[in-house]
């Protein structure tokens, strides 16, 4: 696929995800809406602040208009930080003194150190 047609796609997903109308999208632009409709279709290209418009305007990366990644959607966000919250319970119960993990972990640790780095 030619990346005019990946560009051209991904304007007109992102203006339609957001239930926008190319007359809409003109407005913000301070451009026609056949302007919006070109580029939609792959007749004319944007310009670089266009593009920037869009990448700002729709919170995505300007490699995401270029087709160079996929879009993360709210609920891979949500996972993500979810994780994160899961990886900082995990360590706060690791070093936290008293702790079964801790015990282990501080142990193991005492383990090494008497081997020595040089025996590992």
């Amino acid at each position: 696929m030619n990346i005019n047609k990946i560009v051209a796609d991904r304007l007109k997903s992102l203006r339609k995800d957001k239930k926008l109308t190319q007359t809409d999208m003109a407005k913000l632009l301070n451009v026609t809406q056949n302007a919006i409709f070109r580029y939609e279709s792959g007749q004319n290209e944007p310009s670089l602040s266009t593009i920037l418009f869009y990448s700002e305007y729709f919170n995505v990366s300007i490699d995401y208009i270029f087709g160079k990644e996929r879009k993360i959607t709210s609920s891979q966000i949500n996972k993500r930080a979810s994780d994160k919250e899961d990886m900082k319970e995990f360590i706060n119960y690791c070093f936290t003194p008293g702790t079964e993990l801790f015990e282990l972990i501080k142990d193991y640790v005492k383990e090494l150190v008497n081997k020595g780095i040089d025996n590992l």
